[in-house]
């Protein structure tokens, strides 16, 4: 009888509960991404240093298990193994370089954060790759206390290469 009664007042109280307002979801989405804003920039430069030292696995930590890469020009990567096994293939082709983030905009609803970042990558001297600055966003996730990335898009402000030419015709 009294495990009716808790559920019934527990069911009156949620029923009673007024939605939050648009000016109430604003406020508190302020709040929350004034608050993961010092994490999620954290996370921002520790990916570069990982990035720029060639750390793999460290990189990898930073993904959800089933998270989407959608690199430009490239097919998409799904999966944690699946982003370290690309980032293992890349950092195999010698030095890397540098690379560093700007955040440039933050959005965090709950356990949700979007971000666009500004990147910039400079070659190590000498290498055949060009320097390179570009945008990217990425959709995290807040996973047992810690933001990991679930899905991230990025582009280079380079233009895109020329096409092949085409082939030459006998006759």
């Amino acid at each position: 009888m009294r495990t009716r009664f808790v559920t019934a007042a527990a069911l009156a109280l949620v029923a009673c509960q007024r939605a939050e307002t648009p000016e109430q979801a604003a406020a508190r989405i302020q709040t929350e991404t004034e608050a993961a804003r010092p994490a999620v920039e954290a996370m921002m430069a520790a990916y570069g240093r990982h990035f720029t030292a060639g750390h793999t696995d460290s990189l990898a930590s930073m993904y959800m298990d089933d998270a989407h890469q959608l690199p430009p020009n490239m097919p998409p990567v799904h999966g944690k193994e699946a982003i370290r096994q690309g980032l293992a293939a890349y950092f195999a082709n010698g030095p890397i370089g540098e690379l560093q983030f700007r955040v440039e905009n933050l959005v965090v609803n709950g356990p949700i954060a979007i971000v666009r970042a500004a990147w910039t990558f400079t070659p190590p001297a000498g290498a055949p790759m060009p320097a390179d600055t570009g945008v990217g966003m990425a959709h995290w996730h807040l996973a047992d206390g810690q933001w990991m990335i679930a899905e991230e898009i990025w582009r280079s402000n380079l233009p895109a290469p020329p096409p092949p030419p085409a082939p030459r015709r006998r006759g």
